[in-house]
């Protein structure tokens, strides 16, 4: 990433993509790169070279989704339509907003803020201290049930199919029930 550009377009590359096209899997409606044998439990980082290949492009003929649809059922802002194109800013607003943009509204509220009262009616204690934990630790991703319910891979696709209504009850419904609020 290059900060110099912020807030336009910072990142170089999209690991998605390369990911894509280098044959480790395909999207899928939730827009996470979907591995055929470990599904959405991939985690993705790209090295760059300065070299010619002897083999480009050789993308994964099938995609590991099977529009089961449980990442649109689970999604707590709506980013994930059966009908609809993938939301990104829905997505990111919500899961990333102790990145760069959330740190710098936040800033903004302290700042503007006239007292603590003010200041309360627009982060709660719990807000403030996920926006803490990302200064002190590290960045929390508000979600991840898309990732969570995603049967996609040799493994877990075995176990939706065999009892999709088990399935749904064990995985779905728990993060159904959890609920969403801005604060999650």
């Amino acid at each position: 990433m290059d900060l110099n550009r912020w807030p336009g377009k910072i990142w170089d590359i999209s690991h998605k993509i390369l990911a894509t096209e280098a044959g480790l899997g395909q999207m899928g409606i939730n827009r996470i790169v979907l591995h055929p044998k470990y599904g959405a439990f991939i985690q993705l980082n790209s090295i760059l070279i300065d070299a010619e290949l002897d083999e480009y492009s050789r993308p994964v003929p099938e995609s590991p989704c099977i529009k089961c649809h449980l990442c649109a059922a689970v999604c707590p802002t709506g980013a994930i339509s059966k009908d609809e194109p993938f939301d990104f800013f829905a997505c990111s607003t919500h899961c990333y907003r102790d990145n760069m943009i959330g740190f710098q509204k936040w800033i903004e509220t302290i700042i503007t803020a006239k007292d603590f009262a003010e200041y309360r009616s627009r982060y709660n204690d719990s807000e403030t201290a996920f926006l803490w934990q990302s200064l002190m630790f590290r960045v929390s991703y508000r979600c991840g049930y898309c990732v969570a319910v995603c049967p996609a891979g040799e493994e877990v696709k075995a176990v939706y199919l065999q009892d999709r209504a088990a399935y749904i009850q064990q995985v779905l419904k728990p993060l159904q029930e959890r609920g969403w609020s801005p604060f999650m």
